[in-house]
């Protein structure tokens, strides 16, 4: 459950790039301690979305997700 709120609030803070490189994503999480594995089921839980440009890969939380 900290992993998800934490991904929720970190996709919809308006001090963040949205949507945001998941490499920073990862950084991010590993400093407060979440895994990637949690990682990953938080962001399936969250229904976090993801698109590939220019070889990144970049997450954000759809509209209709923001308020979950």
């Amino acid at each position: 459950v900290f992993a998800k709120e934490w991904l929720v609030q970190l996709l919809t803070d308006p001090t963040i790039q949205n949507p945001c490189p998941m490499t920073v994503i990862v950084q991010a999480a590993q400093a407060v301690g979440i895994k990637k594995g949690e990682l990953k089921q938080a962001r399936k839980e969250a229904g976090v979305t993801s698109f590939n440009t220019g070889g990144v890969q970049y997450w954000y939380l759809p509209e209709d997700k923001t308020h979950a």
